[in-house]
């Protein structure tokens, strides 16, 4: 790989991470500590494909909760942070 592929892609990495930096950072303000300590801290990025997010979950009861109680809220961070719509796709941590 040559250095400019490697800094593009290192480039798109550091914009990924810091959106979803970004949309933590919103919900952690209107969500109260205990539940987003619980919930929405260890969702993890882990890539920005087009108009999808996928986060890692470390559990499918975590997944489950998640989407029943804040996928919603996620979203409009989102689109908020980013003025883009995206798809939420939740992974099972290995």
């Amino acid at each position: 790989m040559d250095n400019q592929s490697s800094q593009g892609s290192k480039k798109e990495v550091s914009a990924d991470s810091n959106l979803w930096f970004e949309v933590v950072d919103a919900l952690r303000n209107r969500i109260p500590r205990q539940t987003f300590d619980t919930w929405i801290r260890p969702l993890k990025l882990v890539s920005v494909e087009d108009d999808t997010i996928r986060l890692l979950a470390p559990s499918r009861y975590v997944i489950e909760w998640v989407q029943e109680n804040f996928l919603s809220q996620i979203a409009d961070a989102l689109q908020r942070v980013s003025e883009r719509r995206f798809a939420v796709v939740f992974e099972l941590s290995a």
